[in-house]
């Protein structure tokens, strides 16, 4: 699915312990999900077929839980994210992805778990679920 579609709705609802500025519903947020998701090194590569295949058995798509461990990834992958959107690759975008807090990059965890379950990511799911 293209960027077209976006702002998706979110199936769960997510239970996260705090509330912050970054939402799972806002375009910015799904943006910078897909953009980090199609944007993977290959050390989040392996960290994420470490991981994922074993939390998705437990917890599935749609959990904290799972959203926390991608916060790694969106951690990781936040200069990146920034100078994509000074360029333009993310789209027109007028947010910056400014994650100073874990519960930020929780909630772009969440965003990246959202469009994998609605079939925005059917590579990356592929990818991340086999070892």
């Amino acid at each position: 699915m293209s960027n077209a579609s976006l702002p998706l709705i979110p199936k769960h609802d997510w239970k996260f312990r705090t509330k912050c500025w970054v939402k799972i519903d806002n375009i910015h947020t799904q943006k910078w999900a897909l953009w980090i998701i199609n944007n993977l090194t290959k050390k989040n590569v392996e960290l994420l077929k470490g991981i994922m295949p074993i939390t998705i058995q437990q917890c599935g798509w749609l959990d904290e839980h799972t959203a926390g461990l991608l916060s790694i990834v969106v951690e990781d992958r936040q200069s990146a994210l920034i100078k994509a959107v000074d360029k333009g690759e993310c789209g027109e975008i007028y947010k910056y992805p400014s994650f100073t807090k874990k519960i930020e990059r929780e909630h772009v965890g969440a965003a990246i778990c959202e469009l994998v379950s609605q079939g925005y990511a059917d590579d990356f799911k592929k990818l991340v679920e086999t070892n």
